[in-house]
């Protein structure tokens, strides 16, 4: 009674702050266009593009070979770049809690967890072809390595294991934190040993955060398109499957029907993490330290994991400052000195990339102050404010991350410029499959 007078009580308060209405309608309305109705026209495509509702595309689609194979080196890469992720950043974020580090290898574990966040997506892709291809620094001058072949599953996995684990790290590290020292010192008083502890007390405690940054991970690994495309090759996934179909092959509607099988993956993956992992998390790990953590000061602990993680952190650095020097060579695997920036001026004059940063750099100030605005109005509504539309603001915009972005892109594509998906007069509409295999043995053979 008292809880349904309350909830009228803040109906009433809300409705008389004709400001807020507005609010709440325009970001409902902004949530619907921008987020539901592109994923809306990829269902209606998918179901009816044949011109007849049913399952017919869906069932074109998966018999086409290439997609079928494109699901299974997607969950192949996920899960194993979601683990690999998940288990180095374990490893970084322990080591960060319970070692007693130097102040070097912290500076260096910080720069490790900012790169990813300021750094564009493919820079570890490019710095793997430059440092382990065959005209890679590492593989070609210093080891003489002369037919390897960096394109294909293990780049993906490397880069994208590279990529993420840094995320895993950040959130392992918080979760670290928040255990209670004094239940690991309670099993340490009865005779356990420190892989004892670890083993029966920190990793169950710690076992639903883990989950959630392996899912995390997963999620972002199986919608990455950027480091697919360049370091691929021929091993396509479905970030770099459906693209081809919707530019290569013009077929919006099987196109839409591979977005919809990605987004149903991300979905459950998404699902799974929201509402079982993180309850999971919360409910096991509440409250804050009561103490102080007694940190390993125990040499034949401290100094091997320091060094492996020292090392591991600077080698992603290597890779992260590889690009920027090696833009000063005059020819890369060939002359190294002297160093030139007459790259810099062709990019700028031959390669129209003044128009290039400008556009990035118009939708990055367009899209910044909006996004923020954004984030910090359906914030205020969700937490602050009760009202009926207040779900609905909260569901959406988590569905608009947990959704890859290839798949928005088709669905902005057939949403606002359906013509764009349509073939031109006289052009083929079979499905071009050469252009990543084409470019990458290109890039292979020039690097």
């Amino acid at each position: 009674m008292a809880r349904g007078q309350g909830a009228a009580l803040d109906r009433k308060k809300l409705m008389a702050d004709p400001i807020m209405v507005t609010t709440i309608v325009v970001l409902i309305a902004f949530l619907t266009l921008f987020i539901l109705y592109p994923l809306a026209i990829l269902l209606v495509d998918s179901f009816v593009g044949d011109g007849s509702f049913g399952f017919s595309i869906f069932k074109r689609v998966f018999a086409m070979k290439s997609f079928t194979r494109a699901i299974t080196n997607t969950l192949k890469v996920g899960f194993v770049v979601g683990i690999l992720s998940a288990l180095i950043g374990l490893l970084f974020a322990y080591v960060e809690v319970y070692v007693r580090m130097n102040k070097f290898v912290g500076g260096l574990f910080k720069v490790v967890s900012m790169l990813p966040v300021v750094s564009p997506p493919f820079v570890l892709s490019l710095s793997m072809i430059m440092l382990f291809g065959r005209a890679g620094i590492i593989t070609r001058y210093l080891l003489h390595i002369y037919d390897n072949n960096v394109y294909g599953y293990w780049g993906i996995v490397i880069v994208q294991t590279l990529t993420f684990f840094p995320v895993c790290y950040m959130m392992l590290k918080g979760l670290l934190k928040n255990i209670d020292p004094s239940l690991e010192e309670a099993a340490r008083d009865m005779g356990a040993g420190r892989w004892k502890v670890f083993m029966d007390v920190t990793l169950p405690l710690m076992l639903p955060g883990l989950g959630n940054a392996f899912l995390v991970t997963f999620i972002e690994s199986i919608a990455d398109f950027a480091n697919p495309m360049l370091i691929g090759g021929s091993y396509d996934t479905l970030a770099t499957t459906i693209y081809l179909q919707i530019t290569g092959a013009y077929d919006k509607a099987g196109a839409a029907a591979m977005a919809v099988v990605l987004l149903c993956i991300t979905l459950l993956m998404f699902a799974v993490q929201k509402y079982y992992l993180e309850a999971k998390t919360a409910a096991t790990l509440t409250g804050k330290a009561s103490r102080g953590r007694m940190l390993i000061e125990d040499k034949s602990v401290k100094i091997p994991l320091t060094i492996f993680c020292a090392l591991a952190a600077a080698f992603v650095i290597l890779m992260y400052i590889c690009v920027p020097i090696g833009a000063l060579f005059p020819t890369w695997g060939r002359h190294f000195f002297p160093l030139t920036t007459k790259w810099f001026s062709q990019v700028f004059t031959r390669y129209k990339g003044l128009k290039a940063f400008k556009d990035s750099f118009v939708l990055s100030f367009i899209s910044a102050p909006i996004t923020a605005l954004l984030s910090m109005i359906i914030s205020y509504l969700v937490v602050k404010r009760k009202f009926r539309g207040k779900g609905f603001i909260e569901a959406v915009s988590m569905l608009a991350m947990a959704v890859p972005g290839t798949v928005l892109g088709v669905g902005y594509i057939r949403g606002f410029s359906p013509e764009a998906a349509s073939p031109p007069c006289g052009r083929s509409t079979s499905r071009s499959r050469n252009r990543p295999t084409t470019w990458a043995r290109t890039a292979s053979r020039s690097s």
